[in-house]
């Protein structure tokens, strides 16, 4: 995988077989062969009303290999209690709420 310089930073993550991620808009870069790209979209009512529009398409990668995504810095893997994430498990579900 060669990658092209950029003002942002790569996270290199690895997925196992039958492992699925949601990924936000944007952050899919590159990955190997084994990885299949797909697309998910969020339900249209939970979408509009957490402002992002009716129809919210993301990106999803499954398979075996190692992807690349493009991201404003360093990434640190943490577990998400109440906060939206940027990648999830495909079989994860979350809600949010405006303030």
């Amino acid at each position: 995988m060669l990658l092209q310089p950029s003002l942002a930073a790569y996270h290199l993550m690895d997925l196992a077989q039958g492992e699925r991620r949601v990924l936000e808009p944007g952050i899919y870069c590159a990955s190997e062969s084994g990885i299949s790209l797909g697309l998910h979209r969020d339900p249209i009512w939970t979408s509009f009303m957490l402002g992002d529009g009716l129809l919210n398409w993301k990106t999803t990668v499954s398979g075996k290999g190692r992807l690349a995504l493009n991201t404003a810095g360093p990434v640190e893997m943490v577990e998400i209690t109440d906060i939206s994430p940027c990648a999830r498990n495909a079989g994860s579900s979350w809600a949010g709420r405006r303030g």
